[in-house]
C-alpha cells in the first residue's frame, strides 16, 4: 500500500510457481528492509535472488499502478563499516546446507564451540531442493525396503568394484570406502539424533544398486524445517554455540606461522565479521554461481538450479592463501535438467503451458544438436538429453518445423519430463514417481501434462522470439545463419538418413525415437536450451579425514572440505557425475559429519 509520500505495507498475495521456502525467505527478510529503507533499491536475499526479484518488480508496478512513480523509489541503501571480531570458537562451519548441517551438529556433539555461517537468508542450500541421499545399508526401520527386494542389503564390494571401473580408476578409493562404510550409519545418525525423516531405500532411475533413500518430511513439515531443527538442537550442546545468515566467508584468515586460524566474512549490511577458530570446515557448495571459474576449470558457464551464491570465494581462498591442492575439479556439473536458457514467463501466457519450450528441449522425439548444429548425445531418454547437454557448450537448439508445432498446438505434448514440474513442486516428489496423490489444485495449475493442447502456442513463440530463446526461419539454410550453426543443414540430411534406414550410425538412437525433419517445411524453429546444474563436482584434494592437502599431498591443519566442495575425490573429469542415486547428497552428509568430528578433535587438541 502506498501511503502519503510513503510505502506503508507490501503483501505478496501470490507465489506463482516459486519454491515455497524460498519465496517465503524473501517474504520475511526483504519485505521489512524495503519498508524500514523506503527504497526497492535493497540488496536482494542471497539464495533467493529470482524470488527477491520478482517482490521489487511487483513493488514497482503496484508504485506506479497506484499513481506513483516507481523511478523515484530507488534510494541508494548505504553499507556500513563496523568490524566485530568474535573470539574463543573451536570450529567455524562455512555453508549450513547438506554438508554443512551436519558438520556442525557433529562438531558441537563433541563440546566444542561451534559457529555456523550462512551466505544465504535461510539454511539448507540447495540440499533442501533435491530428492535425497545416497545411503548404503542403513540399519533404521524407517528406510528398509521390502524384505523381498533383490539386492538388499547391498553388496558393498560389487558396489565398489562398479565405482572405480566407472570411475576408470581415478576416484580416490579411501574416500569411496568412506560412502560405503559410513553413509548408512550418517543416515541412521540424522534419524534417531535429530528427527530426520527418509522414505523406504530404493534404486534411482533403473541403477541397480538400492542406495537412495527420498526425504519425507511429516505433514505440515518441510525439508528446511529438518535441517534448523537439527542445527538449533546442536547449538544446545554448548552456550557458546550459534548460527548466523546473510553472512558470507570472503578469506581465509592464518596466525604468523601461517597455519588457518578463522575466516573473515561479510554481513547483508556491510559489516565485516573476523572469527577465530583453529578449525575451518568449508561447506560452499562448490563453484557453479562463478562464470569466471567454471569457464576456467570446465570451460563454459553454467546454468544453475542450484544457489549462485555458491560462487566458490572460499575455494579460492584455499587455493590461493594456503596452497590447497584441487582433485578433479574440471568435472562437469550435475545435471539432471534442461530447459531453455532464460524462462518464459507472463501473465498472458496459461501457467502450465509456460514450460512448454523447456519441454521440448529435452524431448527425445526432437533433434538436439550444439552451437555448431552437431549432434551432441544420443536422446532416447530425457535423461541422457539432460545428463549430456554440458557437451554441447554453453547452449544448444532443438530443431522442429511447423507440422511439429501445429500438432503440439492442436493435441498437445506427447511427453514431459518429471523435472519440469519437480524443480518448482509443481507436483510432489511422490506424485513425479508416479504415487497415488491428491494434487492441490492451487499449485498443479503450474504442472504441464501430456496432451493438453498448447492453445497459446503462437503466444509462446512470439514470446519466445523476444525473449531470444527461439528463432524462426523460412529455411534449414536461413536457420542456421540464424543460429551460427554451419554445420546444421548437413546434420539434418544424415539424420534424416538414419530416420530412413531405421539405423543410427552415429549414436545408436532407437529407430522409434527418430523423427525426420522435413526440408520442404514452410517454417523452421530452434528452441535454444542448456543445462541445469545442482553443483560443481569437482573441488579440493582431501584425505579420508577430510582433511585439505596442498600440492605437495600434505594436510592443512585446521581447514576441512565437505560436499561438493571435495567431491572430485569420488568422480572421473571424463564421466562427470555418478548417477547411483543421491551420490552428491550422500557425500554432503557423510563427509559433513566426517568432517564435524575430526575438526572438533583437533581444536580441542590444540587447547591441551
Amino acid at each position: 500500500m502506498l501511503g502519503d509520500g510513503s510505502i506503508d505495507s507490501i503483501e505478496v498475495t501470490n507465489i506463482g510457481g516459486e519454491t515455497a521456502d524460498i519465496i517465503q525467505t524473501a517474504i520475511d527478510k526483504l519485505i521489512p528492509r524495503i519498508m524500514e529503507s523506503q527504497s526497492i533499491a535493497v540488496d536482494s536475499i542471497a539464495g533467493a535472488t529470482a524470488s527477491s526479484s520478482g517482490i521489487k518488480t511487483a513493488v514497482a508496478t503496484a508504485i506506479d499502478g497506484a499513481g506513483g512513480d516507481s523511478s523515484q523509489w530507488y534510494t541508494s541503501v548505504a553499507k556500513k563499516a563496523d568490524i566485530v571480531v568474535l573470539n574463543d570458537y573451536d570450529v567455524v562451519v562455512v555453508g549450513l546446507g547438506g554438508a554443512g548441517m551436519p558438520a556442525f551438529c557433529s562438531a558441537a556433539e563433541t563440546g566444542a564451540a561451534v559457529i555456523g555461517i550462512e551466505a544465504a537468508g535461510k539454511i539448507g542450500g540447495t540440499s533442501t531442493n533435491v530428492g535425497g541421499p545416497m545411503t548404503v545399508n542403513p540399519k533404521n526401520a524407517e528406510v528398509q525396503p521390502a524384505v523381498s527386494t533383490a539386492g538388499y542389503p547391498v553388496d558393498t564390494a560389487a558396489l565398489k568394484s562398479q565405482w572405480l571401473s566407472d570411475t576408470k580408476g581415478e576416484a580416490k578409493e579411501n574416500c569411496i570406502d568412506l560412502m560405503l562404510e559410513d553413509s548408512g550409519s550418517t543416515l541412521d545418525w540424522l534419524i534417531d539424533s535429530y528427527g530426520f525423516t527418509f522414505g523406504p531405500l530404493q534404486n534411482f532411475m533403473g541403477n541397480n544398486f538400492i542406495v537412495y533413500s527420498s526425504y519425507r518430511p511429516a505433514a505440515g513439515q518441510t525439508v528446511t524445517d529438518m535441517y534448523v531443527h537439527a542445527i538449533e538442537k546442536a547449538c544446545e550442546y554448548n552456550e557458546k554455540n550459534k548460527y548466523v545468515l546473510e553472512l558470507k566467508a570472503i578469506h581465509i584468515l592464518t596466525d604468523g606461522s601461517g597455519e588457518v586460524c578463522g575466516v573473515s566474512a561479510e554481513y547483508y549490511d556491510g559489516t565485516i565479521y573476523e572469527i577465530y577458530a583453529p578449525s575451518v570446515i568449508l561447506c560452499t557448495g562448490g563453484f557453479g554461481g562463478s562464470s569466471e571459474m567454471t569457464e576456467q576449470y570446465i570451460g563454459s558457464a553454467m546454468s544453475l538450479y542450484g544457489m549462485y551464491q555458491n560462487d566458490g570465494t572460499m575455494l579460492e581462498a584455499a587455493i590461493n592463501k594456503c596452497g590447497a591442492a584441487t582433485y578433479n575439479i574440471a568435472t562437469p556439473g550435475i545435471s539432471h535438467a534442461a530447459r531453455t536458457t532464460t524462462d518464459l514467463r507472463s501473465s498472458d501466457i496459461i501457467p502450465s503451458h509456460q514450460k512448454t519450450l523447456d519441454a521440448i528441449v529435452v524431448s527425445t522425439n526432437v533433434l538436439h544438436v550444439d552451437e555448431d548444429g552437431n549432434r551432441f548425445c544420443q536422446g532416447d531418454t530425457t535423461t541422457d538429453i539432460t545428463e549430456n547437454a554440458y557437451k554441447a557448450g554453453n547452449c544448444y537448439y532443438s530443431i522442429v518445423t511447423q507440422d511439429y508445432m501445429d500438432k503440439v498446438k492442436a493435441s498437445g505434448l506427447d511427453q514431459v519430463y518429471m523435472m519440469i514440474n519437480g524443480q518448482d513442486e509443481s507436483l510432489p516428489l511422490s506424485a513425479l514417481m508416479g504415487g497415488n496423490v491428491e494434487l492441490d489444485p492451487e499449485t498443479t495449475k503450474y504442472a504441464l501434462m501430456t496432451g493438453d493442447p498448447i492453445t497459446d502456442l503462437d503466444e509462446i513463440i512470439a514470446l519466445g522470439e523476444q525473449l531470444g530463446i527461439v528463432y524462426k526461419a523460412d529455411s534449414l539454410e536461413e536457420l542456421a545463419k540464424l543460429i551460427g550453426a554451419d554445420n546444421l543443414a548437413s546434420t539434418v540430411t544424415a539424420y534424416n538418413g538414419y530416420c530412413a534406414s531405421g539405423t543410427d550410425p552415429e549414436f545408436n538412437k532407437n529407430a522409434e525415437n527418430m523423427a525426420p525433419l522435413d526440408a520442404a517445411s514452410t517454417t523452421f524453429y530452434a528452441i535454444k536450451g542448456t543445462s541445469y546444474c545442482y553443483s560443481t563436482c569437482g573441488g579440493l584434494d582431501v584425505n579420508e579425514k577430510i582433511e585439505v592437502l596442498d600440492t605437495n599431498g600434505n594436510v592443512i591443519k585446521g581447514l576441512y572440505a565437505c560436499g561438493t566442495d571435495s567431491m572430485g575425490v569420488l568422480l572421473n573429469v571424463e564421466e562427470g557425475y555418478i548417477d547411483y542415486g543421491g551420490v552428491a547428497h550422500g557425500w554432503c552428509f557423510t563427509s559433513g559429519k566426517l568432517a564435524g568430528q575430526n575438526a572438533a578433535a583437533y581444536a580441542l587438541s590444540k587447547k591441551d
